[in-house]
Parts: C-alpha cells; sequence; structure tokens
C-alpha cells in the first residue's frame, strides 16, 4: 500500500458529514472507514459535546483507529481509542454571569452545558433543537446564576437570525476581545474564550501528533468552520457553505447531501487533479468539484 498524500482530515459534523436527518450515508460512512483502514487519522470537529460525538465517532469505529474528537468548536480535544482528554479550554463562573447578564439585556435565550445537561433560565425553542441534536437533557432553571457550572465549555445564546446578528455586534463591541464569537446556525452565536476555535485545536492536534499542517485536511461548511479551513493544508468548503466560506475555501466539494465530503476525500487521496475553472461567484478559491459521474 503506497503512502497517503495526507496524514489527518478534519471533519466538521452537520451539513457536513450528516445530512438534515442527523445520519452519515453508507458511502460516506464507507469511505471515512477506508481511509481510515489505510492509514489516515481522522478528526471530528464540532460545536456539539463531546457526548453527542460519540454515536458518529462509533459509527465510523474510530476507537480502533486512533482517531479525535474536537468538541464545543475546539475547547476540548479527545482521544477516541483511550478516552484522554488532551485539551481544555473552559469558560469560568464569572464569565457565563456577565454573558447571561447580557442575553437577559438583550433579550437573547441563553443555556450553559453541565455534563449531560443543558441549563437555560426560561424553555425556549432554540435549547429545545440543541437537545434534539445533541441529545443532552434540557432543564430550566430560573435561579440559573445561583446554580451556574464552576467551568464550562462554551456559552451559546439564541433569537431569530437578523436579531442575533444584531445581538452579536453589540456583544463583539463591549466585550473587548474578551470571547470569540461565531455562528454555527442562523440561529446560534457561540461563546467560548478567546483562544478556542477550530483552526487553534487542529493545529493543538496536529502539534501533539507530530503531523505537519501540510499534511491535513479539513472540511466544513459554516462560519465556526473557516478557521480549520484556513489553518489546514487544505480547506474544502461544501457546495450548501455561505458564498463567503467558499470563497475563502482552498476548494469546494459538492454538497453534503451528495456527499460531498466523502467525494473529496476520495478524491485527494487518490491525488486527483482539481478542476482548474473558476469558482461561479468569483472567490479567491483554486478550483471546485463537480458530482461523481
Amino acid at each position: 500500500m503506497g503512502q497517503l498524500p495526507y496524514a489527518l482530515a478534519a471533519f466538521d459534523l452537520d451539513d457536513t458529514l450528516l445530512r438534515e436527518d442527523g445520519c452519515m450515508s453508507a458511502f460516506t460512512r464507507d469511505c471515512l472507514r477506508q481511509a481510515q483502514a489505510q492509514g489516515l487519522r481522522i478528526a471530528l470537529a464540532s460545536g456539539r459535546p463531546v457526548q453527542a460525538m460519540e454515536r458518529i465517532a462509533d459509527e465510523l469505529e474510530m476507537a480502533a483507529h486512533d482517531g479525535f474528537l474536537i468538541a464545543f468548536n475546539g475547547a476540548q480535544i479527545v482521544c477516541c481509542s483511550t478516552g484522554e482528554q488532551l485539551y481544555s479550554c473552559m469558560l469560568d463562573r464569572p464569565d457565563q454571569l456577565w454573558l447571561c447578564q447580557k442575553a437577559r439585556e438583550w433579550g437573547a435565550f441563553v443555556h450553559v452545558y453541565d455534563g449531560s445537561r443543558l441549563l437555560t433560565p426560561q424553555a425556549n425553542e432554540y435549547t429545545d433543537i440543541e437537545s434534539r441534536l445533541t441529545g443532552l437533557e434540557a432543564v430550566v432553571c430560573p435561579d440559573l446564576p445561583f446554580v451556574i457550572p464552576p467551568y464550562t465549555p462554551k456559552v451559546l445564546m439564541m433569537q431569530a437570525p437578523a436579531r442575533l446578528a444584531e445581538i452579536e455586534r453589540q456583544l463583539a463591541g463591549q466585550a473587548c476581545g474578551r470571547f470569540a464569537l461565531c455562528r454555527s446556525k442562523p440561529y446560534f452565536l457561540e461563546c467560548v474564550r478567546p483562544q478556542v476555535c477550530k483552526g487553534a485545536a487542529l493545529k493543538q492536534l496536529c502539534a501533539h501528533l507530530r503531523v505537519p499542517l501540510p499534511q491535513t485536511i479539513a472540511m466544513g461548511d459554516s462560519y465556526n468552520d473557516l478557521s480549520m479551513l484556513q489553518a489546514a493544508g487544505v480547506g474544502v468548503a461544501m457546495g450548501n457553505a455561505p458564498a463567503a466560506i467558499r470563497e475563502k475555501a482552498d476548494l469546494v466539494t459538492d454538497t453534503c447531501a451528495r456527499d460531498g465530503a466523502a467525494q473529496a476525500l476520495c478524491r485527494l487521496l487518490q491525488g486527483e487533479a482539481w478542476p482548474s475553472e473558476a469558482f461561479p461567484t468569483g472567490g479567491a478559491t483554486r478550483g471546485v468539484l463537480h458530482s461523481a459521474p
């Protein structure tokens, strides 16, 4: 078996590997399993907590191939084979209280993470969405400031997209670099420590594994994936990603619904040339990967 051109590939989950129903296609699952069998290390990188990533890791048999989970947008890195936590960067109680206070002032919903629970001061549809996505129990705590955990990986602010965009601008202005902010979905604003992002976590993991960044691939579809796409040797945006993400990626593949991540991985590992035509929106990407015949 010849040596692969890449040593590590990091994948976002929702709308990258996972379709709208939260599942992988058999084609994507088998492609990633085969790549691991050939020697490629796999990392899953998501805003989700570790517990909400384990099902996908089990499906991909990552424990048997020394895979890794980059959780909470890079606030934690866990080894699948040992369960060891390689990295953790948490928000303390004062940070959480400040964010919860601002959410209340600006009319945003909010929740914090406490082990396998989501703690929120009032019931809301967005925390329910997160609960369904992650499998974590949503617990309504009207006295949240008194039960807030000492440390948490992130605080999630939630509101309708247009209103949340305004809240994000207000928060960025008042926080003065105290937090890193990013959107994982139009209605989810992730608030983490300023040094936390998927790109920084990928660099941490590469340093741990002694893998040069040029030997890495990253694939994603949203704004919280951008740092990872830009840090990797090759950053691949999904065809369903917003134009702003596609324009900043190295390459663009097909949509999640059409197994774009698996298509791109197969072609990159086989060393296939990427089509050289310009990306239709006029971005700086080097090329576009079309659907497999």
